[in-house]
């Protein structure tokens, strides 16, 4: 492993505060090779940490529904980081969900959103799908930030409140970069269940079976999607403060050293002693 990429997670180390000597960074390289061992792609693990080490303490200026909602936000669940790999097809887990101190990662089948404007949360029956259809359902035919496009956006995102919405039971989407991924609260872009879709999800202490059961595929309106007991999972432990990346083919031709830290809506709040 490159000295560099040992230096991250010791960066890491230092931010999950676990029990382990600072020069022992086998503990959470544990979470990174299960985190491969699911399919991961390194360099969207790399940026990810890359972010962590310049900004793991930092304050973001967040978008609000209500006046009376604070207009600040930060990294406060640090056991949970989540990476969303759009480079991969939907008819495979994608969603990347892992525990700093259990070391498991488990990654769940997600859909994505449509990108075509006025269409409703569709869902394609397996043996149904069009080939017409097939290459927007499998990868997004588009990434956006723009109100109405029905497109995912991408970047870095904290995922703090849930409530009960059109699709029951949701988590906010609090992006942190503007022109980027900033209108996610007024798009209502979320993450949230939807039935009938595959429930496929597969986890680190588990064999990997291949092929992945063939299931239903969806497309959002830009939220983050997945099939409702499987949402409920991911919501419950990444509620209240994780990190979530999304990672798309923009993100992949940045390179490994890119930091994901263009257009960072970051403030530096007083320290007061």
């Amino acid at each position: 492993m490159p000295i560099s990429f040992v230096k991250f997670l010791l960066v890491l180390l230092s931010f999950v505060n676990v029990n382990v000597k600072a020069s022992d960074y086998n503990h959470l390289n544990l979470t990174y090779e299960n985190y491969l061992r699911v399919g991961g792609e390194p360099m969207a693990f790399r940026q990810m940490l890359c972010f962590l080490k310049n900004n793991q303490n930092r304050y973001f200026v967040r978008d609000r529904l209500r006046p009376s909602q604070p207009n600040i936000i930060k990294i406060k669940n640090k056991r949970m980081l989540l990476i969303a790999d759009l480079t991969k097809p939907s008819d495979q887990p994608r969603l990347f969900l892992m525990d700093l101190k259990s070391h498991e990662v488990k990654v769940y089948i997600m859909a994505h959103g449509s990108g075509m404007p006025g269409q409703e949360v569709t869902l394609y029956e397996a043996e149904k799908i069009d080939r017409l259809d097939l290459q927007r359902i499998l990868f997004p035919a588009r990434i956006s930030n723009r109100l109405g496009s029905n497109a995912t956006p991408r970047g870095v995102f904290i995922l703090d409140e849930t409530y009960s919405g059109q699709f029951g039971y949701s988590l906010r989407m609090h992006g942190l970069q503007k022109n980027i991924n900033e209108k996610s609260l007024k798009r209502f872009i979320v993450l949230h269940g939807f039935e009938g879709m595959n429930p496929t999800a597969v986890t680190s202490d588990d064999p990997f079976v291949f092929p992945i059961p063939q299931g239903n595929l969806a497309l959002s309106q830009g939220c983050t999607m997945l099939e409702p007991r499987r949402a409920k999972e991911v919501i419950d432990l990444a509620q209240g403060g994780s990190l979530y990346y999304v990672f798309t083919d923009f993100e992949k031709n940045r390179g490994p050293d890119y930091c994901a830290d263009e257009n960072l809506m970051a403030i530096d709040l007083p320290v007061f002693q």
